[in-house]
């Protein structure tokens, strides 16, 4: 269902190409809580206003086929890898480094 897609903490960096069109940040190099951060200070997000970038606001959503259901929404950013690690890709390395 995520597509590949995991959430990024605040404190990761990301690195985007230096051909990419720039969106709210004017280098290529940033913390993702810098991002998130120019971002509320685009909307102008003040007091409760926040909590769609950290925990949530209360909602509703409806989707095709389904009944109401209640939860939380909020912004996040994700990242998704070109390839996906395997869940033996740990072992493979430590094998190439003990034939070494």
């Amino acid at each position: 269902m995520n597509n590949g897609f995991e959430r990024i903490e605040a404190d990761n960096v990301l690195c985007v190409n230096t051909n990419t069109q720039r969106l709210l940040i004017n280098h290529s190099t940033f913390q993702v809580g810098e991002f998130i951060n120019r971002m509320q200070a685009q909307v102008g997000a003040t007091g409760e206003q926040i909590k769609w970038f950290s925990e949530g606001i209360d909602c509703k959503v409806l989707r095709p086929g389904a009944n109401w259901k209640q939860g939380k929404v909020r912004v996040t950013l994700e990242f998704c890898p070109d390839e996906p690690e395997s869940p033996l890709e740990d072992i493979r390395q430590q094998l190439k480094e003990d034939d070494s």
